[in-house]
């Protein structure tokens, strides 16, 4: 009887520890893929970023080079704004990945660009002078409307990208985490 309680309790006890040992196994290996997936995806943010940040900062410096001319209607037009980035974030969702603010000021900046580039190639094709006189007013609002949207988009951008950073610097080097300056 002895012989037989021995038994049991070892192969319980082995059973028991091995099912232990697979079960912590298990959950390190979830918790790890979930921080590598986390990374990841900061990683893939912070390039999506950084990557926006370059085009609006590209299409702003030439739209100011243009304003600075004054949109030269002697000259054939070659200003295009790029929108390659933003409209791939929006059809690859990526762009889902930023905050609210983010999205609407971002959205904001790019329909400016792309009403820019629509009014750009109907002054190609103008030749009427109150049609021209419309263009230039166009123009104009889109200039001020510039203006004031790339303040709101830049800080946006900053903001998020001081966030993402910090938590990153969290993620490699486990400093506990700040709250964002938003002014």
């Amino acid at each position: 009887m002895m012989d037989l309680f021995e038994f049991f309790t070892t192969v319980f006890s082995n059973l028991l520890g091995a099912s232990i040992g697979a079960f912590l196994g298990y959950r390190f290996a979830v918790r790890r893929e979930r921080e590598l997936r986390e990374e990841q995806e900061l990683d893939l943010k912070l390039k999506f970023l950084n990557s926006v940040l370059e085009e609006i900062e590209y299409n702003y410096n030439r739209f100011k080079r243009a304003s600075a001319n004054r949109w030269d209607y002697n000259q054939p037009v070659n200003i295009i704004f790029k929108t390659f980035t933003f409209e791939g974030g929006v059809h690859s969702g990526k762009f889902d990945i930023l905050s609210h603010d983010l999205q609407v000021a971002i959205t904001a900046f790019y329909l400016l660009c792309t009403k820019a580039n629509n009014l750009l190639m109907e002054y190609e094709s103008s030749e009427d002078p109150a049609r021209m006189t419309r263009i230039e007013r166009q123009r104009a609002s889109i200039e001020e409307n510039m203006e004031r949207v790339m303040p709101e988009v830049t800080k946006y951008l900053n903001v998020e990208k001081e966030a993402l950073t910090r938590l990153q610097m969290v993620n490699n080097n486990h400093i506990m985490p700040q709250r964002p300056n938003l002014a």
